[in-house]
This record gives structure tokens, C-alpha cells and sequence, in this order.
């Protein structure tokens, strides 16, 4: 959104401060004391908005600053997942050697089945 950038809030800014420096030169172009033009309730609306003004974009530089913060850490995170990792060495003789817990399991059935019919048949 446009109201979110910060060249609108710039723009903005410059705005309400022109305005300002017209409305203070108007009152004093028409003799106005300087307390009075700061009771003004036209100059203090636009003070008003220039504070406001000012708070977003303090905001806005603020979130910039996460988000800046943000993408370096992602940047640095990739660099750690792009370095190679050190893969562990298994030992080949060892998975040579021993079998996996279902092929014991079946292995053990086999020899029971065996053995029962082992013992049915004589």
C-alpha cells in the first residue's frame, strides 16, 4: 500500500509543514502574538498531524529494520545449508553381518513352523 511507503510519509510531512509555515505567517502578517498562534486551533491541528506524520514513519523505519535484519539472517542460514556436510561412515561389515529385526523376526517363524512340524510328523 502507498500510505505504508515512506516516501508517502515523506511527502506528507513536507505537506503539513508548509502548511504550518503558511498558517504562522498568515497570523503574523495579521499581528497575531506568538502565544496566540500557539493556542491557534488550526496550527495545532496541523502539529497534530505532523506528529502523526512523524510516528508512522518511525514505525516504518523501524519494521525496515526487521525486515532487514530478517533477510540477513535467512542469507546466513543458506550460507550454513550450502557448506557440505560430513556424511558418517558406516560400517559396511557390520550391516553385512547383521539382519534387519523383520528378517529375524520371519526367520524365527520359519524355524518354529519348522520345528512344529517337526514334532507332528513323528
Amino acid at each position: 500500500m502507498a500510505s505504508k511507503d515512506k516516501s508517502v510519509r515523506e511527502n506528507q510531512l513536507a505537506y503539513w509543514q508548509a502548511k504550518l509555515s503558511e498558517r504562522k505567517r498568515q497570523l503574523q502578517a495579521d499581528n497575531v502574538s506568538t502565544e496566540e498562534i500557539k493556542k491557534d486551533p488550526v496550527v495545532r491541528r496541523i502539529k497534530a498531524n505532523i506528529r502523526e506524520v512523524n510516528g508512522r514513519i518511525a514505525s516504518i523505519i523501524v519494521l525496515e529494520k526487521k525486515k532487514e535484519a530478517l533477510e540477513a539472517h535467512k542469507k546466513q542460514k543458506e550460507a550454513e545449508t550450502k557448506q557440505p556436510k560430513e556424511k558418517k561412515q558406516k560400517d559396511d561389515k557390520k550391516e553385512e553381518s547383521e539382519e534387519s529385526k523383520t528378517q529375524q523376526k520371519k526367520k524365527a517363524k520359519l524355524e518354529k513352523k519348522k520345528a512344529q512340524k517337526g514334532s507332528v510328523e513323528g
